[in-house]
């Protein structure tokens, strides 16, 4: 496996489901996908994809989804052969406490 380095994992993704009521399904979330630096460029992340679309597939999702910085240029070519984005735009509010207003 070109993930594995003697058998010692080289990458790992974080996934998670998700419900879409508007869609009405359940969808598989990317939360991390990360390749050891020496690693990338041996395939191992897109098998990881690969493997995040079959996991979907065999749990009933209809998509696997995640996002990324913009000015990840090299980690978006690689999910530009694997997916299509979305076109959303992530937005980012602190946590703060209630107020009465």
């Amino acid at each position: 496996m070109p993930w594995m380095r003697r058998d010692t994992p080289v990458a790992l993704a974080n996934l998670r489901w998700f419900a879409r009521p508007d869609d009405g399904d359940i969808a598989l979330a990317l939360d991390d996908l990360f390749t050891d630096p020496e690693a990338r460029g041996s395939g191992a992340a897109s098998a990881l994809l690969r493997e995040a679309a079959a996991i979907a597939t065999e749990g009933g999702a209809t998509v696997v989804r995640w996002i990324t910085a913009n000015e990840n240029t090299t980690a978006r070519r690689l999910y530009d052969r694997h997916a299509t984005s979305a076109g959303w735009v992530t937005y980012d509010m602190p946590a703060a406490p209630r107020t009465d207003a």
